[in-house]
């Protein structure tokens, strides 16, 4: 499925896509009806823009196929309130959606990926009006997906409907780019004056461009987390041999509890990290996700 016309020719044969065909939309914002609808309008105008920007292949990609599943998460999420047609959390749920969607087809990391992403924080340009620290609004998003392949998902997205107010939603996004290219992160990540600046960032939730934190270490603490017998031991042994490694089922296993006494080796985990922290001793957590629920999508 190289061109956009492939796509959708394919899309149209999933059952997802006949989902959205019976989805309506809010007539306020979306007078065009269903999220099929305007779906194929959002890709139309994708089609006419595509020529006008100076894409990577697997940018170009990943943009057609977010074109395309943007509001895939609609039917799953639209309700009926007050007699107004809403749907909330569409982007996020879209995004587990589309990722399930585009690893059946094997669709390359990268691409799948940048897609997904784009497809989660699709709403986040047009949202600007609604945010009083604008530049936390765009620095926040430079740093999961490029700003500029979501800003022309923006724009597609706003054309490709019926809305009367199209023209002032415009206005957002331009001012949304303009915010973007002023701190340097529209087309590539805002550039941090060190980790722990970023680090303050997304955990304070507030922009301070000023703000310089000081970095002095006593240790490095290496995170590996995945899923049960991928390989997080062996990896930290052979990457970092020297490094004294703080694992679930070693600590487990070393205290004589079994599976469902976990809560009491993830106890005895925390104390090594603090004892450690303490020394200034370097070392490796490795962290397993046992949960079901949180590792769908």
């Amino acid at each position: 499925m190289d061109t956009l016309s492939e796509k959708i020719d394919w899309a149209l044969k999933q059952p997802w896509s006949t989902e959205m065909m019976d989805c309506e939309q809010d007539r306020y914002w979306h007078a065009e009806g269903d999220v099929w609808t305007h779906t194929e309008m959002v890709c139309e105008a994708l089609e006419n823009r595509l020529p006008l920007l100076d894409l990577t292949e697997v940018e170009r990609n990943a943009l057609e196929w977010a074109a395309v599943l943007h509001d895939v998460g609609k039917p799953q999420c639209t309700t009926f309130e007050e007699g107004r047609v809403r749907s909330h959390n569409h982007s996020l749920i879209g995004a587990q959606r589309a990722r399930r969607i585009l690893a059946e087809i094997n669709l390359d990391f990268d691409t799948r990926m940048l897609a997904c992403n784009l497809i989660r924080w699709h709403q986040k340009p047009v949202n600007i009006e609604n945010e009083e620290d604008t530049a936390y609004h765009v620095v926040f998003t430079s740093n999961l997906v490029p700003n500029h392949l979501l800003y022309e998902l923006a724009v597609v997205d706003n054309e490709g409907r019926y809305y009367d107010q199209t023209n002032e939603a415009m206005i957002w996004l331009d001012m949304w780019k303009e915010t973007c290219e002023s701190l340097c992160c529209f087309k590539s990540p805002y550039l941090f004056n060190n980790p722990k600046a970023r680090l303050v960032f997304y955990d304070k939730r507030s922009f301070m461009p000023f703000y310089v934190p000081h970095e002095e270490y006593k240790c490095d603490v290496i995170m590996i987390s995945g899923l049960p017998g991928v390989g997080k031991s062996t990896l930290a042994r052979e990457a970092f041999p020297g490094f004294p490694l703080i694992e679930l089922d070693s600590v487990r296993k070393e205290m004589g509890l079994s599976l469902r006494q976990s809560g009491t080796a993830v106890q005895e985990m925390k104390e090594r990290c603090r004892q450690y922290l303490r020394e200034g001793t370097s070392f490796i957590h490795a962290g397993v996700n046992f949960l079901r629920s949180s590792r769908r999508g």
